[in-house]
């Protein structure tokens, strides 16, 4: 549904979303590269004034911060709590967290290149903090397999499954995560659909 609100960011973040599509692939990468870096030195900058936890660099803003922040680290604390080789992970690929109502409505966002992973507020109020461990287990595992400038095509999507098949083998190992296990297995059914090639 559209939004009428001019506040709204939304819109906005939808054109450039299709403008970035239409850019060519060459003026794109290269764009990529200079904005992560900029987003790199912007957090390294700011290191020292962050709240840490775990290793994790948290940066959270916007109505019911709280929330959000105990959100956060409730994840990560089952994520540690569950298998540390992950958390270890997500300090190289995604060393900073940020909670950003501006962003677009879905859990997570991770930029690889950055070393930031973006959170939308409303998004994990509505999921546990399980489902979140999980989430965080797959972006940790595609950072790790993925290097700073991304894979070729068929390796990347190599990398995905592996952090689809990470993510599911941490659900079932979570204590009354049934749901949870349906749903992970669920995607990794639909990946393996649309990548043969990739599940042989």
């Amino acid at each position: 549904m559209s939004s009428t609100d001019p506040l709204d960011p939304r819109p906005t973040l939808r054109r450039a979303v299709l403008l970035y599509r239409l850019t060519p692939r060459w003026l794109r990468d290269s764009f990529d590269t200079l904005f992560s870096a900029i987003i790199r030195f912007h957090w390294r900058s700011k290191s020292n004034g962050l709240l840490r936890h775990k290793g994790i660099f948290l940066s959270v803003e916007g109505p019911n911060a709280e929330l959000s922040e105990a959100r956060l680290k409730a994840a990560i604390d089952v994520l540690a709590a569950g298998e540390s080789t992950y958390l270890r992970w997500l300090h190289n690929a995604l060393p900073v967290f940020e909670a950003n109502p501006l962003t677009f409505r879905v859990p997570m966002i991770p930029n690889y290149r950055a070393g930031v992973a973006t959170f939308n507020p409303i998004s994990i109020w509505r999921v546990s903090a399980e489902e979140l461990a999980v989430l965080l287990v797959a972006a940790s595992t595609k950072g790790r397999l993925m290097r700073p400038f991304g894979l070729r095509r068929t390796w990347a999507a190599r990398a995905n499954r592996r952090a689809l098949t990470e993510a599911l083998s941490f659900a079932r190992r979570l204590p009354g995560a049934h749901p949870l296990v349906l749903d992970w297995e669920g995607r990794l059914r639909a990946f393996d659909k649309a990548h043969p090639h990739v599940a042989a």
